[in-house]
């Protein structure tokens, strides 16, 4: 089983503690999951895509970024609108660093974390967007046809509101019990608002771990 290890700007948070990028060194297992707080993705999306495969996706990462290993990339396909989407985010010359001596390494923003811990009933939901308080920023995340289309992260909370009043009607609206009492009282008479509670469990578990 990996450890999980939350980076957060230049901190690792481990078993409760938090650790300067020398320190975690010396903690740092064989088989690791880094979890991104605090990093904004960036996506970026390619049109009339029929089929991909490992060198298609190489080859538009190198287009995009050429060597650049700051920069760590992922990506997902949805073959309903023929769309590649092509996710990026910093740290990565700082995730390097640390830890040249780990087996099994894998990395997950807490977007995505938080997009994977919905409850079993939302699953079948693939149009929608999450708001979520994660620590003491608030994470907005768009997702279409269950591929992160927008993520943005605040910590005014006035810019997020501002950002769900724009929401487009035919979404549904999750919105985690940490910040609906931010949100705009016309926005929760909304027939496809939906208030969910993940948010403290996503806090305890990642914080725990």
């Amino acid at each position: 089983m990996k450890e999980i290890i939350l980076v957060d700007n230049s901190n690792f948070h481990y078993k409760g503690i938090t650790y300067t990028k020398d320190d975690i060194k010396e903690k740092i297992g064989k088989k690791v999951k880094f979890i991104l707080l605090n990093e904004n993705i960036i996506v970026k999306s390619f049109e009339d895509i029929s089929k991909i495969n490992y060198n298609f996706i190489d080859e538009i990462i190198k287009i995009e970024y050429g060597e650049d290993y700051e920069i760590l990339t992922d990506y997902d396909y949805c073959k309903r609108l023929k769309r590649l989407y092509l996710y990026s985010i910093g740290n990565g010359n700082l995730l390097y660093s640390v830890s040249k001596k780990v087996n099994e390494l894998s990395v997950e923003p807490i977007q995505f974390y938080a997009k994977n811990s919905l409850p079993k009933k939302f699953k079948r939901i693939t149009n929608y967007i999450l708001v979520i308080m994660i620590d003491k920023s608030i994470y907005y995340i768009e997702v279409l046809y269950n591929c992160i289309v927008k993520s943005y992260i605040e910590r005014n909370v006035s810019n997020i509101s501002n950002k769900i009043s724009n929401y487009n009607a035919n979404q549904i609206l999750l919105i985690d019990k940490s910040v609906e009492q931010f949100i705009d009282r016309n926005i929760k008479e909304s027939t496809n608002l939906t208030i969910i509670n993940i948010g403290g469990k996503i806090n305890e578990q990642i914080y725990k771990a």
